[in-house]
């Protein structure tokens, strides 16, 4: 499941890119540009690489592209929130009117996503677990840092495939 959620949403953008930099950061941490996606490895079996916002784990990785409609990789913070215990293999992707966010391996955790400029009436803003059975209204927080609310693998004894923030102004 994890390997068939990174392949398909993440690995999927890079393929057929060309490397256009590569940057040894430090001996643990490196990072290769691939056009307009940007992948930062953290080598290091033990410690932690805080990267801008996110902290990456031992041995994983962030992957972003350019213009910010992706943020994917193995985490232990992400957006400056301290994620529960152990990895979180998170993936966001960001369009005009949605955010969708998968997480195939990580318990859950408290969750903080970037809100989009572009969404100035908070009112507008629903947070839906999406389930195998069901879609399920998630109770959120909206402030100055962004849309927080809680990753639960299972709502109402429903097993949850991805969330999705939309804005509807409509």
């Amino acid at each position: 499941n994890v390997i068939a959620k990174f392949q398909n949403y993440v690995v999927s953008r890079i393929a057929g890119k060309r490397m256009t930099d590569y940057i040894e950061i430090s001996d643990e941490v490196t990072e290769s540009t691939f056009e307009d996606i940007v992948v930062t490895i953290n080598w290091d079996e033990n410690e932690s690489y805080p990267s801008g916002q996110h902290i990456v784990s031992p041995e994983g990785a962030l992957v972003q592209s350019t213009n910010g409609d992706l943020i994917a990789g193995i985490f232990r913070g992400f957006n400056s929130v301290t994620l529960s215990p152990g990895d979180h293999y998170l993936i966001v992707e960001t369009d005009e009117d949605s955010i969708t966010i998968r997480q195939p391996l990580g318990s859950d955790t408290p969750l903080l996503i970037d809100k989009p400029l572009a969404w100035s009436d908070s009112s507008y803003i629903h947070v839906f677990a999406v389930c195998k059975n069901n879609t399920y209204d998630v109770f959120k927080t909206i402030d100055n840092s962004g849309i927080h609310f809680n990753w639960q693998s299972t709502v109402s004894s429903d097993t949850v495939l991805y969330y999705k923030i939309i804005y509807d102004s409509v």
